[in-house]
């Protein structure tokens, strides 16, 4: 009887500590699956961007390829969508839109936003914020 009460004691104690799982991610996969965005709030290195949204470029293995600084908060809404397998698009309410391109060489860099684009962009984002 002894053991069964040490059995379920330890049970108790010890499972839900098993049971933790990593923080969920938010992540933004592109249409052929080739890359991900990984959304990153702060620089762990520089305290005074702890709430900017950087954004970690990922391959199919989820490894880290190259990071994007935005300039955008988190404490405001957002959204991120990929245009297309190799541009991705932010659209924040304190900045407005901005686009990024996956280089050949794996990078991550701006890239210009047209009209089409930034009225895309908004639409997307009005949806996303139920408007």
């Amino acid at each position: 009887m002894g053991q069964l009460r040490y059995l379920i004691f330890v049970g108790l104690i010890g499972l839900p500590g098993c049971a933790t799982k990593e923080p969920s991610r938010e992540l933004y996969v592109s249409p052929t699956k080739q890359f991900a965005i990984e959304v990153q709030i702060g620089d762990e290195e520089d305290i005074s961007n702890k709430h900017e949204i950087f954004l970690k470029l990922l391959d199919d293995d989820w490894d880290e390829l190259d990071i994007a600084r935005t300039k955008a908060s988190a404490a405001m809404n957002y959204d991120i969508f990929w245009e297309d397998d190799r541009t991705v698009v932010l659209y924040s309410s304190d900045i407005g839109v901005f686009a990024w391109y996956v280089t050949r060489d794996e990078k991550i860099i701006r890239a210009p936003v047209d009209y089409k684009l930034n009225k895309k962009a908004e639409k997307v984002f009005n949806k996303k914020m139920g408007r």
